[in-house]
Parts: C-alpha cells; sequence; structure tokens
C-alpha cells in the first residue's frame, strides 16, 4: 500500500534525483511550475498521480531527454511538440532566425524542417511566405501540428532537400532565403555522444557519413544547379547553412568553389563556436 504523501514530501525526495523534479511535477498536475511552487505544502497526491510522478521520475533518470518526457521544447520565445520522431531545437539554431531575418526577402524556405521550429518562428517573426520540406512523414505531421498550434501560416512539402515540388512553388519570388539545419555530424560521434542524445534522439536527423557533410554539399550542389537553371530576373538568393563547427572551413571553401562570385562567409554562434555557413549570391543572367 502507498502511504499518503504531500507533493512538498515528494518533490523533497525527488529533488534528490533529478532538478527537474517542478518540471515533472508541472506535467503530471497539468500545473504551472509558479502554481507547483505556491501549493506543494497543501496538495495531498493521488496513488496515480504518485505512481504517474515515480514513472517520470524514473525515465529521466535513464537519461530520456525532459523535452521528450514534457512532450515540449522551448525555441525563441515559443513552446513547439517534440517527440522522438524528431531533433529537440537547440539554442544556437536561434541565432539563425536572427541572420535570416535581417535577409528581408520575399519567402523563405526551410530545408530539414523536423519540428518546424525554424520555418514556424519566420512566419510568425517576419509575416513573409515560408515553405517547409522534410523526407520524413512523421517530421511533417509534427511540423504541421505546432503550425497550427502557433497560428503560423506555413507551406510543407514532403521530399529530399531542394527537391521539384519545392522549387516549384517558390519559383514566381524575386528573392529568397533558404535556412538548413541539416543531420551534420559525423557517424564516428556516436561513440561519444551522450546517451540522451544517441538512445533517443533520431539519428537520421543527427549523423550522416564519414564526416558530416555529405547531405550539406547535396544541398548545396543543388542550390547550385538551381542558380544556373533559372532564367532572367536575377533573384537574390541568401543562404544559411548550419554545420558542426570543425567542419566549417571546409565547407566555407565547398561552397566558394561553387559560387565564385557570392558573398561567403562562416558566423559563429552566441557561444563563439564557427556554426553557420553564409552566402549572399544573385542566379546569373541568362541571355
Amino acid at each position: 500500500m502507498i502511504d499518503a504523501m504531500t507533493l512538498h514530501e515528494w518533490l523533497v525526495e525527488a529533488e534528490k534525483k533529478t532538478e527537474d523534479a517542478p518540471w515533472l511535477a508541472s506535467k503530471t498536475l497539468g500545473s504551472s511550475r509558479t502554481w507547483i511552487a505556491a501549493n506543494r505544502h497543501t496538495v495531498e497526491l493521488t496513488v496515480g498521480q504518485r505512481l504517474a510522478l515515480d514513472e517520470l521520475v524514473a525515465r529521466r533518470l535513464q537519461d530520456e531527454p525532459l523535452a521528450y518526457i514534457l512532450q515540449s521544447a522551448p525555441f525563441y520565445k515559443r513552446d513547439f511538440y517534440v517527440d522522438p520522431h524528431v531533433l529537440i531545437p537547440r539554442p544556437e539554431t536561434e541565432d539563425m532566425i536572427d541572420l535570416a531575418k535581417k535577409t528581408g526577402p520575399d519567402a523563405f524556405i526551410d530545408i530539414g524542417t523536423g519540428s518546424g521550429a525554424i520555418a514556424i518562428t519566420l512566419a510568425l517573426e517576419t509575416n513573409r511566405p515560408v515553405f517547409a520540406s522534410d523526407i520524413s512523414p512523421d517530421a511533417l505531421d509534427i511540423a504541421k501540428r505546432n503550425a497550427k498550434h502557433l497560428g503560423a501560416n506555413v507551406s510543407f512539402f514532403k521530399g529530399f532537400l531542394l527537391h521539384y515540388e519545392l522549387i516549384e512553388a517558390i519559383k514566381r519570388y524575386p528573392s529568397i532565403t533558404i535556412c538548413a539545419n541539416l543531420p551534420y555530424l559525423p557517424d564516428s560521434d556516436k561513440a561519444i555522444m551522450p546517451k540522451s542524445v544517441t538512445a533517443y534522439e533520431p539519428d537520421l536527423a543527427l549523423f550522416t557519413g564519414q564526416d558530416g557533410n555529405q547531405l550539406i554539399i547535396e544541398l548545396l550542389e543543388q542550390i547550385s544547379s538551381f542558380c544556373h537553371s533559372r532564367a532572367g530576373g536575377n533573384p537574390a538568393l541568401n543562404v544559411f547553412l548550419e554545420c558542426d563547427p570543425p567542419q566549417a572551413k571546409k565547407l566555407l571553401d565547398f561552397s566558394k568553389s561553387l559560387f565564385p562570385d557570392a558573398e561567403a562567409e562562416i558566423i559563429r554562434d552566441h557561444c563563439g563556436r564557427e556554426r553557420f555557413i553564409v552566402l549572399s549570391l544573385q542566379t546569373p543572367n541568362h541571355s
């Protein structure tokens, strides 16, 4: 038989095991952490609540990410639904939003949208048309759910990188900004990454190939083909690619080889790491 227990008593014991106990209580009781703090001494837990709370603590002690347990992750001051079908948004990716917003294009593209965090945030922050794509139908379902919940107008597509349907959707816009946070970690990093990542987050959203650059290089090649096939109008194109900092210089050199006339640079994230490859270019005239 389980003894009666107040929320305060449970929190005292649970906080010895995980500092996330107040978050777990908030999730189970459906109340804010402010309410939890104000009422912890007076709330009597039911047997069902005790069991549910203890189960969440056990999951957290197995290194399951708190975001998956709460089914919520913050990004750019908004909460996004997440589950193991999508990568948990990282704070450094918020820097891409700040960079992309400054370009003021006629439309944005978010390639590899996952939870939709980048696309939805750009739509809400700029009120510009946003087109988002992912190869995973499960990820797209989550992105659409987040867009609906947050009231964002985003057009979603299923496909690989800069695919035909996406190109057709954006061809009428004279200036475009492409954002992509693609998988960029080398497969070898699996051996050194924490269990909270390798055991729970989707491999396909994290790792790709021997050096991690495979998808980014493919996307850059697709963008190059897109630029050379687009006749007339000289549309402006800005590209923001999140990358693995140790690979930034290599990717910058590759970008310059593909786009010798473009402005190309590495931008550091707010922690000082070489995180983003940024390109600004015009597609060529065709006479």
